[in-house]
């Protein structure tokens, strides 16, 4: 007879998962270990095998089940597509190393042991995955950049979906789907599935980020595409844990990956439903098992050796073939040795659909609890012995400091959204500023500057936006700008523009002439119709003498930049005057975001027109004087807002 749990209370039960989620992890990397043990224990002590503080009954399997979702969902948007692009061949050889020795040694050891093909197959799997646990790691060593650890890092997507795809063969042929037409219809599902996440889904999420806005609608959103995707998985038999993955992907290669929106997905993730999975994981242990059980005890540790032993043949081969030093050897051999994220979904799937003994996961639970520990002692002891990767230095970023006017925020919103992530993109810091006229101040009551700042856009209240927001009384709104820009060491000045110009004589009005021609560092000026969210493309525009050649090196770097952290492509429109210097400086710069370069006809603005769409961005920069800027642009940047729906900005350099 199973005794009734000792919490039975609601508000009790939650304290409790609530707690154990919070203490354990504390406690545990107290001894330098990962919080993942210290959860999985916790839910060891709490559950009916131990304290019997807690049972298992359906809530918590359906809050298990949700975290399990979100924890696939997670590795899918963790995992750096635009890393992996730049490493793609070096990952896919050491993928393919990392995962088939294991999956072979899985395999063998399976049949050894008397489990089916079935089961030896999904063994495999179990072993030959790895987990990105020590990432927070090897960003705090700076070597994330590092060759053979980004390669490591890349091939992390090819372990996850291998182990995956082998995970829903084994489940269908488990269930009788194995006769030939079975098969056939199954790979043709997946295809059109994978096909439909992969390329369709991003497609829409940009066209509902652009008709809708705002950050619970959009969390929304991404929460219906994810268990949307899970269901339509388990419904063609290829599982929800799949489907939560291609989600991950899909939204990854859909939002800049300091989005807001994605962050608050991640956050909920990890602060609750993630922990929830961990915490069940555990409480379906029975501890006793790991000493009493003979056959738990031999799963475990043969899965262990087994798990040590082909990641180190793997990072030997990979580091022979690529020339790789001793140190980056066991640094990659640490970093694929952890088990966690994909191994117990596997584990927990394999079990539930049984094909796999309770001995299995209980050593398999084992494992991922050693690995993990032994992972990151090998990461921290041998990755601090690497030289960082050189990267661009932050310095000289024009992103660092960035001054935002809010001088007319109805004109800026999303160039604010812009603004905002350019600055954490650089970890740099935004400066909001509210300019209030000095012929006012004297019935000015002190209060309301509050309001204007926060009311402008979700972004400027985004913690991991670095903000210091900035009242300034003076005579006039663009000396307010530039005196604070000054004051405040701003290495960049954003404005808003309404499309049309103001006087005859000005480019944008008179208030943003007087920024941009009286202005030390870099203005851009933007009139913004998309969100950040929806846009698909950067447009580079390079019109005739808009530009020295010796300083388009710094502008392809600012505006890779951005359309690296926008996570869009970039378009270039270049006149034939720069064309081969730019492919140069293209090469150089090797950018992770794909561009194409195309050549400007005579008429500029039919040709900007006839390339863009209302989901792209230009971008125009010119370098110098309010002369220069008339000769090479006219008034093309007031046509191409009432010609186009794209959103529009210009950049103006000083010489």
């Amino acid at each position: 007879m199973v005794e009734a749990p000792l919490v039975q209370n609601p508000v009790a039960i939650f304290l409790t998962i609530i707690a154990v989620i919070l203490i354990a992890p504390l406690i545990i990397e107290r001894f330098r270990l990962p919080g993942i043990v210290g959860i999985i224990v916790g839910g060891i002590i709490i559950g009916p095998y131990a304290l019997n503080l807690l049972s298992v009954d359906s809530t918590i399997e359906t809050l298990a089940v949700a975290g399990l979702v979100y924890l696939m969902f997670s590795v899918g948007l963790e995992i750096d597509l635009r890393q992996f692009k730049q490493v793609r061949n070096k990952s896919i050889v050491f993928g393919l190393l990392t995962f088939s020795l294991p999956m072979i040694n899985g395999i063998v050891l399976g049949r050894w042991l008397g489990y089916s093909w079935s089961s030896s197959f999904l063994l495999g799997a179990v072993i030959a995955s790895h987990a990105l646990i020590n990432y927070p790691i090897l960003s705090r060593l700076g070597i994330i950049r590092n060759e053979a650890v980004a390669a490591t890092l890349g091939a992390t997507v090819f372990s996850d979906i291998s182990a995956l795809l082998v995970l829903s063969f084994v489940v269908r042929d488990s269930e009788g789907s194995s006769s030939a037409l079975d098969i056939v219809i199954m790979v043709a599902s997946m295809i059109v599935y994978t096909t439909f996440i992969l390329f369709v889904v991003p497609r829409l999420g940009k066209l509902f980020f652009r008709r809708f806005k705002g950050r619970a609608v959009e969390f929304q959103f991404i929460l219906v595409v994810l268990f949307t995707a899970a269901l339509v998985a388990e419904l063609i038999d290829m599982h929800v844990i799949i489907g939560a993955f291609l989600a991950g992907l899909a939204i990854n290669s859909t939002l800049p990956s300091r989005s807001p929106v994605l962050n608050r997905v991640l956050f909920l993730g990890e602060a609750f439903f993630i922990p929830i999975f961990l915490l069940y994981i555990g409480m379906i242990i029975d501890p006793a098992a790991f000493f009493s059980e003979s056959n738990t005890l031999i799963a475990g540790w043969m899965m262990i050796a087994s798990v040590y032993l082909t990641k180190l043949i793997a990072a030997w081969i990979d580091t022979g073939i690529f020339h790789y030093s001793r140190d980056e050897l066991f640094t990659i051999w640490g970093i694929t040795q952890a088990q966690a994220t994909t191994t117990l979904a596997v584990l927990l799937v394999g079990v539930e659909a049984g094909l796999l003994p309770e001995a299995v996961f209980n050593g398999g639970v084992m494992m991922v609890m050693i690995t993990c520990i032994t992972s990151s002692i090998m990461v921290q002891r041998f990755g601090s012995r690497l030289q960082p990767a050189v990267v661009r230095e932050k310095e000289g970023s024009f992103y660092n400091r960035i001054l935002v006017s809010l001088a007319n925020p109805g004109t800026q919103e999303h160039l604010i959204g812009l603004a905002g992530l350019l600055a954490r993109t650089a970890g740099g810091r935004l400066f909001p500023l509210h300019v209030i006229l000095r012929q006012e101040n004297e019935r000015y009551s002190g209060g309301g500057e509050e309001e204007v700042l926060l009311d402008s856009s979700d972004d400027l209240e985004e913690p991991e936006t670095e903000t210091s927001p900035i009242h300034r009384v003076d005579t006039s709104v663009a000396n307010g700008i530039l005196h604070a820009a000054m004051e405040n060491h701003a290495t960049m000045i954003v404005m808003g523009w309404h499309g049309k110009k103001s006087v005859r004589e000005s480019a944008f009005g008179s208030v943003v002439d007087q920024v941009l021609w009286n202005a030390e560092i870099p203005v851009l000026v933007g009139h913004m119709k998309t969100p950040i969210n929806a846009m698909n493309r950067m447009v580079l525009v390079l019109p005739a003498g808009c530009l020295f050649v010796a300083s388009l090196e710094d502008i392809l770097k600012t505006v890779s930049t951005m359309a690296e952290a926008v996570n869009i492509s970039m378009l270039v429109l270049s006149d034939a005057s720069y064309l081969e210097r730019l492919q140069e400086r293209l090469e150089e710069l090797a950018s992770p975001q794909s561009h194409k370069v195309f050549k400007l006809g005579s008429n500029v603005v039919r040709d900007v027109v006839s390339r863009t769409g209302p989901q792209d961005l230009i971008i125009i920069p010119t370098v110098g004087s309010r002369m220069r800027f008339g000769s090479c642009m006219g008034r093309m940047p007031e046509q191409l807002s009432e010609e186009t729906d794209a959103s529009l900005a210009v950049m103006v350099f000083p010489a």
